[in-house]
């Protein structure tokens, strides 16, 4: 699939060189949810643009696809940005698509910020053979296993930021990638839940985001 053929914003109203690319949770709505407009209207105050696309707009879209077909389309996002004269492109990954982030390569990346990323840090690792197999084959994220040899490629700056009480991936997950992975940075958002659903949690959130990204 092609970036034209998914609905799709792109906002740079300052012609930066800087851009962001988002990857929302199961749910989507990158172009509707009110947190992703609120990061939106925090990364162009901050001199970025932002790419969001609703490359699934429901559970039942997801469920048809696979961590491969989703990453592949990440790159054909990063030749779209560049094409558009974006030379430092960064990812921000919520929940399911930090998940994936995590194990996207690409050695274009500049940063990365995954949002409570949702994908089980193990001793074994079954990643190889699940991103390939639909989505709806798994009960649970928990289910794709993945350890450190998968994050082989990481050798640029990533942030963690992670709910300490996330009723959906338990932030003790966030907490054993950051003990093999100690160029990955954990900052725990005291008391949140997985969605942000509390103004402070979300402000704080983004407010990070946008540090770390600078």
């Amino acid at each position: 699939m092609e970036i034209d053929q998914v609905e799709h914003k792109l906002e740079n109203p300052n012609n930066s060189n800087k851009g962001i690319i988002l990857l929302p949770g199961v749910s989507g709505k990158a172009l509707a949810d009110p947190r992703y407009n609120l990061l939106s209207s925090a990364l162009i105050n901050a001199n970025f643009g932002f790419l969001r696309f609703d490359l699934w707009k429901s559970v039942s879209e997801l469920d048809k696809m696979t961590i491969s077909e989703i990453q592949d389309f990440l790159d054909k996002a990063f030749d779209f940005m560049q094409n558009k004269g974006f030379t430092e492109i960064s990812l921000i990954g919520k929940s399911f698509g930090g998940g994936i982030l995590l194990t996207y390569i690409n050695p274009k990346i500049k940063k990365l910020v995954l949002w409570s990323p949702a994908i089980n840090y193990s001793r074994e690792s079954n990643f190889i053979f699940t991103k390939e197999t639909k989505l709806y084959t798994f009960k649970s994220f928990m289910d794709i296993k993945i350890n450190k040899r998968d994050l082989y490629h990481i050798n640029y700056p990533v942030l963690i930021l992670h709910g300490t009480k996330d009723e959906v991936m338990l932030f003790e997950n966030s907490e054993k990638i950051v003990q093999e992975l100690p160029k990955i940075v954990l900052k725990p958002i005291h008391d949140s839940d997985n969605s942000y659903s509390n103004e402070t949690w979300l402000n704080e959130i983004i407010e990070e985001t946008i540090e770390f990204l600078k």
